[in-house]
């Protein structure tokens, strides 16, 4: 029997080794019903090498130390391989993507082709498909024909809150350049190495409602570049906060927290909303919140981590948020969230005085929407009844639960098209 510190130290290891930025490594591992992992004369079950990996999720202080991408990787390699011996035939397309996203490939299509022959949910009965694989067709296009797909066969815009914008490609090659510059802006690039996590949920009872009170519905456009749908304008951004534009380890983040949540702390906001809105109401699990006051109490159990005086701002709830943090408080577990959700965002304030958390490249002046068949709200930009550029989700605490109805019903707001490119 292999001990705990000896799986520890396995997956150290392991996480070192190039394979596990491969994306045909995670093919293998998946589609095989046994895999065994080899390295020179010696040879392990994969079995053995994933436990190693979940050990080292398990312990947050070594997580926060190891490099992350190999980590990452392995461990979503792991859970895939689990699901699959246990007999879950199929995967939503859209997570397949999500986990292939920090993986290498030589040709960029690739990162939609290779994850063809996995089943999922979305693919053709006939063909086993969700895209059929032509070469021949520009990255560009191959990247928007497998938004459209998704978003036509699951009936939501889940796929728009992979959108990144910003300063992501800064250091890329011309050629690379040249071809991003092709996709438009609802389409999300598979290609780029920065990793948002999106504050939407996958299944139901995880997810968020700001636009799914009525149906997602594709309208007809004159080109396939054009993506059209109906929603709501409810606000503008106002200002914006400090972005984070690259990735940090979590143990080297504080700097970028402090100055983050300084700039919130200026803001006439609630404790509960500033709480909510930094990870988008969600935990380390990446599920919605439940336990409320465990939340509230580990954010407060953080900001006195980090010096960030709060009794001036909320004098009169002082000592009893003290107590509470005292008392359950878990500032490393608020952190852990806050460092993944903060990666590539920005906090802003809209005109009504609404606090957000939207993606990188949000700027002052930006519209906020809700679109039919989304779960949070979008920043876009460009003028009414022109085509506008998507931005990238954003999680606002007044929306997120469908209020919107409730502001077309007082004519505050009207339905109207929006058009993307």
């Amino acid at each position: 029997m292999v001990r705990r510190g000896q799986l520890i130290l396995l997956g150290i290891w392991a996480n070192k080794l190039s394979r596990f930025l491969r994306l045909w490594v995670l093919q293998e591992i998946v589609l095989a019903r046994k895999a065994t992992f080899v390295w020179g004369t010696c040879s392990l079950p994969w079995s053995v090498m994933a436990d190693a990996v979940c050990k080292i999720r398990e312990d947050q202080k070594l997580r926060s130390v190891v490099p992350t991408r190999n980590f990452t990787n392995a461990f979503l390699m792991s859970g895939l391989w689990d699901q699959q011996n246990e007999k879950r035939d199929k995967h939503m397309f859209l997570y397949l993507l999500d986990i292939a996203r920090s993986l290498e490939v030589t040709n960029q299509r690739d990162k939609v082709f290779s994850l063809l022959g996995l089943p999922a949910d979305e693919a053709d009965p006939e063909t086993g498909l969700v895209i059929k694989p032509h070469y021949e067709k520009p990255t560009s296009q191959v990247y928007m024909e497998v938004a459209r797909t998704i978003m036509e066969k699951n009936k939501n815009l889940n796929v728009l809150s992979y959108v990144l914008h910003g300063e992501t490609n800064l250091g890329q090659t011309l050629k690379n350049m040249l071809w991003r510059d092709k996709i438009p802006s609802w389409v999300p690039d598979w290609s780029i190495d920065k990793i948002i996590l999106p504050f939407t949920g996958y299944i139901e009872s995880n997810c968020h409602k700001a636009g799914l009170s009525r149906p997602m519905e594709l309208l007809t456009s004159v080109s396939p570049h054009v993506l059209r749908l109906k929603g709501v304008e409810v606000d503008v951004v106002k200002s914006v906060g400090p972005s984070v534009t690259e990735y940090d380890y979590i143990h080297e983040s504080k700097g970028k927290m402090v100055k983050m949540l300084n700039w919130c702390m200026g803001l006439d906001v609630s404790l509960v909303v500033l709480c909510n809105t930094l990870c988008g109401h969600r935990d380390k699990g990446q599920t919605l919140v439940e336990d409320d006051e465990q939340y509230l109490s580990d954010f407060i159990a953080l900001l006195r981590e980090l010096e960030i005086d709060f009794r001036e701002k909320w004098s009169e709830e002082t000592a009893q948020l003290n107590a509470l943090a005292t008392d359950k408080g878990d500032a490393e577990c608020y952190k852990g969230t806050l460092h993944s959700y903060m990666t590539y965002r920005r906090p802003f304030i809209t005109e009504k005085g609404v606090l957000g958390h939207g993606s990188m490249g949000t700027e002052a002046g930006d519209s906020v929407v809700v679109l039919w068949g989304g779960q949070l709200p979008f920043v876009v930009r460009g003028p009414q009844g022109k085509k506008r550029r998507l931005i990238g989700e954003a999680y606002m605490h007044n929306l997120v639960h469908g209020e919107v109805e409730k502001l077309l019903k007082d004519k505050t707001v009207e339905e109207q098209i929006f058009e993307f490119a």
